[in-house]
Formats: C-alpha cells, sequence, structure tokens
C-alpha cells in the first residue's frame, strides 16, 4: 500500500487516527495494493476560488475510487451536516471531471469505468445521525465492515489511469502526436503510453516536505525536474501569495520547465501560475533574462560583476568567484521557497547564497551526484547552512533525503553501457567508482557478487524493476545502441545524416532526434557540417549551440544539434553521440563524464560514431559492455588514482548527515557564451587551436 501524505495530519486528529487504521489494518481490509493520498488532490473553485483539499482518497482495484472525510462536531445542527455532505459532494464533482476528461476512464458521455463513493467518518455523532448519502460511519468497526462490503474487481490499467489522472501525470507527461507508421514510430508512441504514474518516492519527494530543507537525489533520468515542476505548481496552488524562486543550470531548461509547471498547476486550476510571484530564474541569468545571481545584487544594491570580469577573479570558476563575492554582504530573504535544479553544477557559494535568500530554510536541492561538473563535495548541510560556533553541529538540518531509483528516460541497455563507459569499467583502468552495495543500490541497481575490497570481483547488475521495458522487450541491444565507425569525418558525417533519414522514414519525427558532439574544440565544424548534411536531405535542422540568446532547446519538425553542455537536462527518442574518437584513447574522469551524460540523453535509441584507431579504443569498451548486460563485471580497483564517490546518505532523522568527498570532476562550462574559456582551459594559452578536423560537406 502507498501512502501520500502531503501536510502531516495534527497528532491525536481523526485524520491521523484514521490514516493509522488504515495503514495498520491493510491486509485485512484488502488494501495492500491500493494507494492512498491525504492533503491531497487540491483544487480550486471556479466560482469562488477557494482552495478544495482532499483529505483522505482512495484508489485500489478492490474498492475503485473512495473518498473518506472526517467529522469531530459532537452536536452538529441540520445545517452543519448539511455543509458537511455538501463539501464531500463538491469534492467528488471535482474528482469525477477530472477523471471523465480521461477517454481511457469513460464508459459513456457521462460514465465511468470505475465507481466513485464517498463516506464521512464522524465517531462524535449521536446514534442518530447514521446516512447513507454519502455513507456515514461512527466507529472504524463500521468503517471496516463499509469497506469490506465494497466488492469492485477493476482491470489494473484503469487503477493505473485513475492514479496518474488523480496525480497530474496525465497532464505534465502529454505524448507526442506521431502517425505509428514505422517500427521506431510505434515504440516512441508506446514508450510515452507507459509514463502514465509517478512512482512512490516521485510523489513523496513532489508533494511532500513543504518546510525545511530537503534534498533529492536520482540519476539523469530519475524525474527530478518534472518533480521539482511538480512541487512549485503544488506549492503556489495551496499559498499563491507566497513567493517562490525555481533555478537551474542549463539555460535551455528554461522554457521546459515553465511548460511544466503550467501544466501541473493547470490539472488543479483554470488559470495559468502568477510568474511574479512564482519566479523561474537562471542561476546567473543574461542581459535579456534577470537571474538570481542579479536579483540578487539588485537587492543588497550591489553592482554584477560581468562574465569577463569574474573571469579575471577566478578563470576556473567564474560562477563560483561572483557569488562568493557577494556572500560578504548581509541578504535578506527574498523568496519563501527556494527550489534549485541541477545542483550538481552549481558551486557551493551559490547554494549559501540562495540560503540566504529563502525564509526559515524552505529550500529543495535536486541533483545528479553523476553528473557532478563544480563540486567536490556533495553538499552537506553543514555547508550549506553553516556550523554551530559552540558545538560544530549544522544550523539546519535536511528534513529529508530521498533517492530515486527508478529511471524513466533510459532504457537499461543505454543506462549501464553509459555507467560502464563513465566509470571507465573496461578500460586500461577504472577511473571512478561508487564506494559500496548501498550507493550502488541507491541509484537502482543490485550486487551480485563483491565485497568492494581492492582486486576482488564484483558483479552488479541492473534489475527490470528499475527501468521501463517498452523498447528492451522488442529490440536487441545492438538495435537500441548502434555505432557508425567512419574512416574520416565528412564521411562520418554522412553516415549520421543518412541514418537520421532512416529514423524519420521509421515514424520518428525529426524533433524526435537530437546530435550530440562530444569534441569541443570542434564542435561548430561537426554541427555545421551536420546542419548541412541534413539539409541536403531536406531534413530541417536546429542548432542550438550558435543561437545565442535563444532559450529553446527544440523546434518542431526540426532535428537538434548541441554540445553536450548545453544538452543537460534535456532528452530524445533517438540520441547520435559524434566525435567520439576526440575522447580517447586515454579519456579523463571529465571526458568520461562528457560521454556519460551525451549517452543518456537518449530515451530509446542511441547511436554512438567517431573515426580512426581512437574510436577503436572505444568500440572494444562498448562491445565488453554488451557481452556483460545487464551486468558491470570488473575487479574493483585500488590505488590514489581512483576517484570514489561517497555516498552521504545517513538518516536525516538522526541528525547527522556529513559532507563526504565525492567525484573530482572539473568539467567544462556550459554556457555557450563561454566557448573562449572553455578553449583557454583545454588549451593552456588562452589560444584557440586549430581544428584537426578541417572538413564540412
Amino acid at each position: 500500500m502507498d501512502i501520500t501524505v502531503v501536510t502531516q495530519p495534527p497528532t491525536g486528529s481523526l485524520d491521523a487516527q484514521l490514516l493509522g487504521h488504515l495503514r495498520t489494518n491493510s491486509e485485512p481490509l484488502r488494501l495492500t495494493g491500493s494507494t492512498i493520498y491525504y492533503d491531497f488532490p487540491l483544487y480550486r473553485d471556479e466560482i469562488d476560488g477557494t482552495l478544495i483539499k482532499t483529505p483522505i482518497l482512495i484508489i485500489s482495484k478492490e474498492h475503485g475510487v473512495l473518498l473518506i472525510t472526517t467529522s469531530s462536531s459532537s452536536q452538529p445542527t441540520e445545517e452543519d451536516f448539511a455543509l458537511q455532505i455538501s463539501e464531500s459532494e463538491k469534492l467528488l464533482a471535482n474528482i469525477f471531471s477530472r477523471l471523465i476528461k480521461n477517454r481511457a476512464l469513460r464508459d459513456g458521455p457521462m460514465r465511468l469505468k470505475t465507481p466513485i463513493r464517498a463516506s464521512i467518518y464522524a465517531p462524535a455523532l449521536s446514534e442518530t445521525g447514521e446516512s447513507s448519502e454519502p455513507f456515514v460511519v461512527r466507529t472504524l468497526d463500521a468503517l471496516n465492515d463499509h469497506l469490506s462490503s465494497i466488492r469492485e474487481n477493476l482491470d489494473n490499467r484503469i487503477v493505473e489511469e485513475c492514479k496518474s489522472t488523480i496525480e497530474g501525470a496525465k497532464g505534465v507527461i502529454r505524448p507526442t502526436k506521431r502517425s505509428g507508421e514505422g517500427t521506431k514510430g510505434a515504440l516512441a508512441k508506446r514508450l510515452e503510453a507507459e509514463i502514465i504514474s509517478f512512482d512512490q518516492n516521485q510523489k513523496i519527494s513532489a508533494l511532500s516536505g513543504l518546510e525545511g530543507p530537503h534534498r533529492i537525489r536520482g540519476l539523469a533520468g530519475s524525474g527530478k525536474t518534472v518533480i521539482l515542476a511538480m512541487k512549485a505548481a503544488n506549492l503556489h496552488l495551496r499559498f499563491p501569495e507566497k513567493r517562490i524562486l525555481y533555478t537551474f543550470w542549463t539555460k535551455s531548461l528554461y522554457q521546459h520547465v515553465k511548460t511544466l509547471i503550467t501544466r501541473f498547476y493547470r490539472q488543479f486550476d483554470d488559470r495559468d501560475p502568477d510568474w511574479d510571484v512564482l519566479q523561474v530564474r537562471h542561476g546567473w541569468g543574461s542581459s535579456q533574462l534577470p537571474g538570481v545571481y542579479s536579483m540578487a545584487c539588485s537587492a543588497l544594491g550591489v553592482r554584477p560583476l560581468s562574465f569577463k570580469e569574474a573571469i579575471q577573479l577566478d578563470p576556473a570558476n567564474a560562477f563560483d568567484a561572483a557569488c562568493s563575492q557577494l556572500l560578504q554582504y548581509s541578504a535578506k530573504p527574498l523568496f519563501d521557497y527556494v527550489l534549485i535544479d541541477e545542483g550538481q553544477d552549481f558551486p557551493l557559494s551559490f547554494m549559501r547564497l540562495s540560503a540566504r535568500l529563502v525564509e526559515d530554510s524552505r529550500f529543495t536541492i535536486a541533483y545528479d551526484e553523476l553528473q557532478n561538473i563544480f563540486q567536490t563535495k556533495s553538499p552537506s548541510s553543514q555547508d550549506i547552512f553553516g556550523r554551530d560556533a559552540s558545538t560544530g553541529e549544522s544550523l539546519q538540518n535536511f528534513e529529508s533525503d530521498q533517492v530515486l531509483s527508478m529511471c524513466y528516460r533510459n532504457p537499461r541497455e543505454v543506462l549501464v553501457a553509459a555507467h560502464a563507459m563513465g566509470f571507465g569499467i573496461y578500460g586500461p583502468r577504472v577511473s571512478q567508482m561508487l564506494e559500496n552495495k548501498a550507493h550502488w543500490e541507491d541509484i537502482g541497481y543490485v550486487v551480485r557478487q563483491g565485497d568492494f575490497t581492492a582486486g576482488s570481483r564484483t558483479i552488479i547488475e541492473r534489475p527490470t524493476d528499475n527501468s521501463l521495458l517498452s523498447i528492451s522487450e522488442e529490440q536487441s541491444f545492438e538495435q537500441i545502441i548502434s555505432t557508425i565507425s567512419a574512416p574520416d569525418f565528412n564521411n562520418e558525417v554522412e553516415l549520421v545524416c543518412g541514418k537520421i533519414r532512416d529514423d524519420i522514414a521509421d515514424g520518428l519525427l525529426p524533433d524526435d532526434i537530437l546530435v550530440v558532439t562530444v569534441d569541443d574544440r570542434n564542435a561548430k565544424t561537426y554541427l555545421q557540417a551536420i546542419a548541412g548534411g541534413l539539409r541536403s536531405l531536406q531534413i530541417k535542422s536546429w542548432d542550438i549551440h550558435s543561437s545565442y540568446g535563444r532559450i529553446e532547446f527544440r523546434e518542431a519538425g526540426m532535428v537538434t544539434l548541441s554540445t553536450v553542455h548545453k544538452a543537460k537536462g534535456n532528452e530524445a527518442m533517438s540520441v547520435y553521440v559524434v566525435g567520439i574518437d576526440s575522447l580517447f584513447p586515454q579519456p579523463s574522469v571529465r571526458r568520461r563524464n562528457m560521454l556519460f551524460t551525451a549517452m543518456t540523453r537518449a530515451k530509446a535509441w542511441l547511436t554512438l560514431s567517431g573515426t580512426g584507431p581512437n574510436f577503436e579504443y572505444f568500440l572494444r569498451e562498448l562491445e565488453q559492455a554488451r557481452s556483460n548486460f545487464p551486468k558491470l563485471d570488473f575487479e574493483y580497483p585500488s590505488g590514489e588514482a581512483l576517484s570514489i564517490m561517497r555516498r552521504d546518505l545517513k538518516d536525516a532523522k538522526e541528525n547527522n548527515l556529513s559532507a563526504e568527498a565525492i567525484l573530482a570532476s572539473a568539467g567544462a562550462l556550459s554556457e555557450g557564451e563561454k566557448e573562449k574559456l572553455l578553449r583557454m582551459l583545454q588549451d593552456g594559452s588562452g589560444k584557440r587551436k586549430q581544428p584537426s578536423k578541417k572538413s564540412k560537406i
């Protein structure tokens, strides 16, 4: 039984008593496979604008949809009782109106395939207070009898459709309209239909934790951005006057985030969010779109540093230098809630600055430890909120530390291969590693063998339970992950363009396709050549790398062309990673992280390309990943060269969350306007190296 409690009922209240009773007696009441919501969903009344809260809502195969409200009044008047019934009926009407919009749940124009019932639990009512419309019970035994008398046998698909509609997933996760013609088009359609409901960890992360600081961790594709968008919309719905900030690192996420928030919000209200109150802001910002940094400067009366000035302070981390300067000032809170997406990409100074900008530490961070760019430490509560001078204890502790194990983006084949390449599992040496069994299990793996001591054989498997299976059930590893080994640059571009043409012929839309280059030095050369090749095939493309000042990551009817840095946080059905030979034969930790990030953009199909003997090194590692799939089979490494990611997942309730060293990976900057700095850091002299791949088509 899944119970999603958005806000905790008061101790000793009827709501708390009833929830405890349902939890304790789930088996005799046939609730073991049910989902129970408390204080969710919410609805904005269309007439008077008041917020209608759902107390307890049960969705199950045996009971259908069942609403339970409580009444503590000992001597209700007829008017009081009529009002109670009216509120219950109003809730039922709202729930019905949401469910009836779902075509899969309709059994006629105004009839549902699942019954909806309402009950009132009112133990203080007199004997004569019993009623049947809605069903009123005075005792828990009477409630047990009532639940036992309901004998539905709903199809599992109907139950899942009810849950996804109630939770808002049907509105947030909208399948793309496709003709369905062709194998890939049909499978893409099936894959999107598979994502119809949030798992329990996602619901808890998105809907609970309204007070205090929280952390949400998960792999790429575990739904962190969707969760934060849901959290932002839920907060705005509950507290329309509260100032809410949603911030992120990758500029191309801007429109995506606003769209997600709007879609979720409109599941419960017929208006758009108030964007003056709920602000979506990039961490740094630009001249066109102010960011959190510039807003903080304005509030403090400080002139914001330009990018050029910040580079002069710290060429390796300009944003850290800019934020660190602001920490010397005393900042007053600007927001009631702060939500930070892509937390792994922000320097600790930005985390500390954001914590100062929020009231009462209402602060949520979501991040992926395996895509760390700037941080060399997983931020603990002490790091962000500071320590008590006398005790050394954190001034504020995380209320929760939620780990998301399910991956909704990548097929198992893609994720396991990406981890093999990212960690260097089958390379000359393992270059980075998770610390222990618990950490591997946190990200959804099962340890089959190994004690994580130097030299021991280690076997780790990705189970089917933690991945979507639509593609994997229909296609082989080689169909999902394909390679293009070309003799030269021109041929690589030609073959990639030809395969994109075949994808479109097989039912994919042009905007289902993303091309990512991992060759930073020749990014412009690659993307311009591919754009030209696609143009010759009458295929339109959108080069996000060259589109300075634009924030949309994709355009309808166009193939997206991007660097790995701008692709972060985004995804596509079919992803092409080009220029892989530039990372080999001896890829650094940073280069392996780039490759991992590029590979994990793929929701279904992944094509990996390169040229010459350097690409052969990559192909040998990939072949070992294929032969061992779905396992990672290796000798546990030793030595100072190994960067170990520390788990840092101690129980938040014990207030003992310590900062541990995790993977050090000073990745390339992700902003398009920082290309000059990127080249300077790669070259070491500040002079731009000449591209090794000069040809274009």
